[in-house]
């Protein structure tokens, strides 16, 4: 078994669930911006997700490195989305 596979525990579940929770409002928002074609904002909203994210692995890595082991590869996914690419925020200046 991988550690992709893994079962997480209903606590690292809950970590999971609650990151996506908390990340939900700032796609929505980024989406809207991505709608009206507006780069800046749309660069800007990706910044803040990918040190959103870098903020919750370091609070995890060092108060719960048990947790951090379980969700990382998952964590990793998440900052790996195409919304967090350069070029999701290049398609704004796209005619």
């Amino acid at each position: 078994m991988t550690d992709k596979n893994k079962k997480l525990t209903k606590k690292q579940q809950r970590i999971i669930d609650n990151i996506k929770d908390a990340l939900d409002t700032d796609y929505k928002v980024m989406a809207d911006y991505h709608a009206e074609k507006n780069y800046d904002m749309v660069s800007h909203c990706q910044t803040s997700i990918s040190n959103e994210l870098s903020g919750i692995c370091s609070y995890l890595i060092y108060s719960d490195g048990k947790s951090w082991d379980a969700v990382k590869d998952l964590i990793n996914e998440m900052k790996s989305a195409h919304e967090l690419h350069h070029s999701y925020a290049f398609e704004c200046l796209e005619d």
